[in-house]
């Protein structure tokens, strides 16, 4: 074991003299504003606040420095750190590990000598571990480097691929941003008054006045333009540098890039942990005959792009077949994480899943769309839609509708969708390109898409789901066959044979009632609202309740016709879930890429729900990460479903099935649930005079959660009416986090946070438990068991 510790001086400037700047600055310009407009005693009273909260920051950095350690493990790596109210611990194991990052903070490096080793595990987070201003940050990288031979094989006894950005490409990158700077600048100029700065102007191309009386009168001009143009030449020049020693290198084992100018950075990637690979090009990248190639890690969030290459589809080849060849991290003991709850890390499982089945030497297969599925439709639009927007001058509606059409009727005859033996693949090739490939070991969940049109041209849609990539890869408007499923099916490896248990959905008006009480309660609260508004006001206004009312009549209509067709069928490997009315979908997702299941009974009914976790996300328009899964409604006798798909499960393995007689059971702490709503009551002033409503109630639900531990798996039970179970089997848990916060300590409880592979966020948080410690014990050994 290798212990360290910061550099003293670099660790303090860094967490002391920033925040104490910022706040004297803040405290400068309260006591200005507060001398000007209030009263004279205000700045007093700022830096009096200045001085309490920077001897707060100082005590908090010396406090912090003390607390922190990082302990290297032939194993594992540990970073023990804290503050004036807080002890965390940070645990990885090697084969969690996607990135380790050397990192030269300019400044820093330059005044003290100090770096940082930044370190990723998988999963769509952000990195867990740092070595912050460490004094010999370089030789605890190639210790880490060193330590990762256990786990991967971090050959480079064969360089595959070497290249940095291409000249044309950095000159490229800089008109563009040059060029954007330029627009913002003049939008900035258009929204102010210009008139004097364009009669001036004129004066002197008219010689009315002399360079120097020009210069005298509108100094105040030059003084904004010259120093902002020399910052924007300063950045261009930074960029170029940076762009300019820019290395991407690719061994048959790791891949290393160097990158930065001032604040440098190197990092290493084993190639055991990468999962997808894409090839993009815009139309500059076209013109100048460039690429941008990216490639991921076991995560939507962990993603690196290698910029303006001459050569990307060489090096898209070459990681593709690393992908595909590369083999999984060898097992180690799990990863064992304690940190505070709020902390955000996400690993792979350290448990080796089983091989996939080979696949037959073929060919690869290419699909495209069927024109007439996706022209057809757009035309149906195009004659219905001028009618509507016609009349009322919407013609950018009808543009954007155009615009969609030409798009569409380009990817009709430039997109192909490729199954190969390792891989699938989409491409898209007109103005831009954009190439994406999901390795088959990587492919988590297979959904078939047939909606109204499908059924009318016999065509289907089929998307692939994956843990290393944002978004799915959708085979779309595609000729349906018999072939065609087939091969989809043995490519994704989801050849199930013959179900062991199938679950049918069944709806009925007492099941549609109970589980939508709060909702039905809301709509008939707020119809009679509107009557009695109508009745006092305007008898327009009772008018709301009708389309109020409505809204469950159709939904329980819309039931009879659409859980019917609600199928779950349990094979030995996987399953397959049928759900859709007008648009029916079928999923099919393996056990091994399941990572949690949560089933909620319904009041005065034994059925319910049951949501399905699968690994991997994807990220929406807005950047939030939404997890993939299903949720089945409406199934008859809940309680006893989640034992029956962890047993099918656990069955295949050495693990005892899941055993409710049996197992460690703590329950949730209420003294914290009452000092929070206390706290968010006084907070929240109006929310005081309901404390006789809420404080009772949130004590009646925090006395109704139950933490458990059985043979085989971790769960959690909450709620009385909705009684709600989520269970994660423990060769599903990717790492697991303890910590304590202030209300913790104040009443002798912690959390727990347990994690799988390849998510953003925990799969099940146990917050404010009893017997924390013995509890957080007898989890870990039953995950080192099963493990």
């Amino acid at each position: 074991m290798t212990p360290r510790k910061p550099h003293r001086a670099a660790f303090l400037f860094h967490a002391i003299v920033p925040p104490v700047l910022l706040l004297a600055v803040l405290a400068i310009g309260g006591g200005w504003a507060g001398a000007t407009y209030l009263a004279d005693w205000i700045p007093a009273v700022a830096g009096g606040l200045w001085i309490v909260l920077a001897a707060l920051v100082c005590a908090q950095g010396l406090a912090r420095y003390r607390k922190e350690h990082y302990e290297v493990y032939p194993d594992r790596i540990v970073v023990r750190r804290g503050g004036l109210l807080s002890d965390e611990e940070l645990e990885v194991h090697y084969p969690n590990i996607t990135h380790v990052k050397w990192i030269r903070p300019w400044l820093r490096h330059k005044l003290f000598g100090v770096g940082e080793v930044y370190i990723e595990v998988a999963g769509s987070g952000a990195g867990s571990i740092v070595f912050c201003n460490l004094a010999k940050s370089r030789e605890a990288q190639a210790e880490i480097r060193e330590h990762m031979h256990q786990a991967f094989s971090m050959r480079t006894d064969e360089l595959l691929h070497e290249e940095g950005p291409a000249g044309q490409g950095i000159l490229l990158d800089l008109v563009l941003k040059s060029g954007w700077a330029v627009a913002g600048i003049v939008a900035f100029a258009l929204s102010m008054e210009l008139s004097p700065l364009l009669d001036a102007l004129s004066e002197v191309a008219t010689d009315q006045s002399d360079s120097t009386t020009w210069i005298r009168e509108h100094a105040i001009w030059l003084l904004l333009v010259i120093p902002v143009t020399a910052l924007g030449v300063g950045l261009l020049v930074l960029r170029f540098l940076d762009l300019k020693r820019r290395t991407y290198r690719v061994y048959n084992g790791v891949i290393e890039y160097h990158e930065g100018f001032l604040t440098r950075n190197d990092a290493i990637m084993p190639v055991e942990n990468l999962s997808n690979s894409e090839v993009t090009r815009g139309i500059a990248e076209r013109i100048t005959n460039l690429y941008h190639v990216a490639v991921s890690c076991q995560g939507a969030g962990q993603e690196v792009s290698f910029l303006y290459l001459s050569r990307g589809p060489e090096l898209s080849a070459v990681l593709d077949k690393l992908i595909a060849g590369a083999k999984a991290p060898i097992a180690t003991a799990p990863a064992v994480v304690s940190a505070p709850l709020d902390s955000t890390m996400s690993a792979v499982d350290a448990n080796v899943p089983p091989p996939l089945p080979p696949l037959p030497d073929r060919p690869d297969t290419t699909y495209r769309m069927c024109a007439a599925r996706t022209l057809i439709p757009m035309g149906l639009y195009l004659f219905i839609l001028p009618v509507l927007v016609v009349g009322i001058g919407a013609f950018p509606i009808l543009l954007a509708l155009l615009y969609h059409l030409v798009l569409q009727v380009a990817r009709i005859f430039r997109t192909t969708y490729t199954l190969r033996r390792n891989s699938i693949e989409e491409r898209f090739d007109f103005i831009t390109v954009k190439q994406r490939e999901f390795s088959r070991d990587k492919i988590t969940g297979v959904v078939f898409r047939e909606n109204v049109f499908d059924r009318m041209f016999n065509t289907i849609t089929i998307q692939f789901w994956s843990i290393g990539a944002g978004r799915e890869i959708a085979f779309r408007n595609l000729k349906k066959s018999d072939e065609l499923i087939a091969e989809v099916r043995e490519s994704a490896a989801i050849q199930f044979g013959q179900p062991v248990e199938t679950i049918a959905s069944e709806f009925s008006f007492g099941r549609f009632i109970c589980a939508n009480l709060p909702r039905l309660f809301i709509a008939v609260l707020t119809a009679a609202s509107s009557i009695i508004v109508g009745a006092w006001v305007h008898g327009a206004y009772a008018l709301l309740a009708v389309p109020i009312l409505l809204l469950p009549v159709i939904a329980y209509a819309r039931g009879t016709f659409y859980y019917p067709r609600s199928k779950l069928e349990i094979f030995d490997d996987g399953l397959v879930f049928q759900r859709g009315l007008l648009t029916r979908h079928k999923t099919y997702a393996r056990f091994n890429n399941i990572k949690d299941l949560t089933t909620t009974k319904i009041p005065g009914h034994d059925c319910g729900s049951m949501r399905f976790n699968v690994a991997g996300e994807r990220v929406d328009t807005a950047g939030t990460s939404i997890p993939y899964g299903f949720i089945m409604r409406y199934v008859p006798q809940i309680l006893g479903k989640d034992e029956l798909f962890d047993y099918q499960v656990l069955a295949r393995s050495d693990v005892p099935a899941p055993n409710q007689g049996t197992g460690i059971e703590e329950r949730k702490a209420l003294g914290n649930t009452c000092v929070r709503t206390l706290l968010i009551s006084i907070i929240l002033f109006p929310l005081i005079a309901l404390l006789p409503i809420t404080l009772p109630f949130a004590l009646w639900r925090a006395h109704h959660v139950r933490y458990r531990i059985e043979s085989g798996r971790v769960l959690m039970r909450k709620g009385r009416l909705y009684r709600s179970q989520t269970s994660i089997l423990f060769d599903r848990i990717d790492h697991i986090q303890t910590g304590r916060g202030a209300l913790n300590k104040l009443f002798g409880n912690g959390n727990i946070v347990i994690s799988t592979a390849g998510s953003t966020r925990a799969e099940l948080v146990l917050r404010d438990v009893k017997g924390h410690e013995a509890f957080y014990q007898a989890l870990r050994e039953k995950w080192n068991i099963s493990g």
